[in-house]
């Protein structure tokens, strides 16, 4: 059975009424969020065995956080656990042609300041056969850059398999003045698995921007990634095309270095309910398939279910078993289900 770590933040999300602006009515929502606890909430669904490295304050909000990540089956014995700040971040999602927006809040929360020192890699690693990391860790700071690349260099000495979401946050490398360009090259260069979209690999490899997206993009991103990676076995990414925040189209990608590619969508969504979390969904969706050793047709089908279901689901994390993302997957209705 796979152990998949994951080192992220853990985050309290805070988000208006329903097509609200800020403060117009006195009430608001609060979720548990997190790029990496997404994609390990997904997998633990799908009977993974599931281990979160972290650092989280001591007080009542943190304790709630971990016990709604518990909940899911995740093994929290790496989270440390802190006097400080938890991180947040405050969503505004819009509605129709008003865009969506990010306010973040996650400067000296207590995972910004987990240093290599702090962590016992081999202990946070013990069985693990796969670690997932994302580019919004390093992206927090050069501490958190320095443990992302020990742990993912950590983890190939010890035969687990890497995967990577590039998940580019300007604002985040902007706060601390970061070098996203060779911090996410080097990162990158460490993973069997890479999420990642034709802006992001420009970006990583200092090319001229590409304008095009969609199966134009992404040959142009698979050539020059299993040209320039050469741990990179699979590479996926999904593409958006936006009439208004409600009504969007969805497409993925999936192509293996072995030549193998798969391509799904456009699926027409005329009502989304929360788009945040849904590339972490698909992330879980391909992982899946991934360990399991299925094909990239089979996983990338797995992964869009799940990309899609995410779309019809309030906060973070896709709610759904593996037969529910199956049966979308397999094209099965959507009657009622007795």
């Amino acid at each position: 059975m796979s152990v998949v770590v994951a080192l992220g933040e853990v985050l309290l999300r805070i988000t208006p009424a329903a097509t609200e602006f800020w403060l117009q009515s006195p009430t608001a929502s609060l979720r548990v969020g997190g790029a990496e606890a997404n994609v390990l909430r997904g997998l633990s669904q799908w009977s993974h065995l599931t281990r979160l490295i972290s650092a989280m304050p001591e007080h009542a909000i943190a304790d709630a956080a971990l016990r709604e990540l518990r909940a899911d089956g995740i093994d929290l014995n790496a989270v440390q656990r802190r006097v400080g700040r938890l991180g947040t971040y405050y969503l505004d999602p819009g509605a129709l042609f008003r865009a969506p927006s990010v306010i973040y809040d996650r400067d000296d929360s207590v995972f910004s300041k987990l240093r290599l020192a702090d962590v016992d890699l081999d202990s946070a690693l013990k069985n693990a056969t796969h670690l997932h990391v994302s580019g919004i860790t390093p992206a927090l700071g050069a501490n958190s850059f320095d443990l992302t690349k020990a742990l993912m260099q950590r983890a190939r000495q010890l035969n687990a398999t890497v995967s990577f979401d590039c998940n580019y946050r300007q604002a985040l490398w902007a706060r601390w003045q970061g070098s996203p360009a060779s911090a996410l090259r080097e990162l990158i260069g460490l993973c069997d698995v890479l999420f990642a979209e034709a802006r992001d690999i420009a970006m990583c490899f200092e090319l001229a921007p590409v304008n095009s997206h969609g199966k134009a993009g992404f040959e142009w991103t698979r050539a020059q990634v299993f040209e320039r990676l050469a741990n990179c076995q699979w590479l996926a990414h999904t593409s958006r095309d936006i009439a208004q925040v409600e009504v969007q189209r969805l497409s993925s990608f999936l192509s293996a270095r072995s030549g193998e590619t798969a391509q799904l969508g456009p699926v027409e969504l005329h009502s989304v309910v929360d788009r945040i979390g849904t590339g972490d969904a698909f992330v879980a969706g391909v992982l899946h398939g991934y360990l399991r050793g299925w094909s990239t047709t089979d996983s990338l089908a797995f992964g869009q279910s799940a990309f899609v279901l995410k779309h019809g689901t309030l906060g973070d994390v896709l709610r759904a078993t593996e037969a529910e993302v199956a049966s979308l997957a397999a094209g099965q209705g959507l009657q009622i289900r007795r």
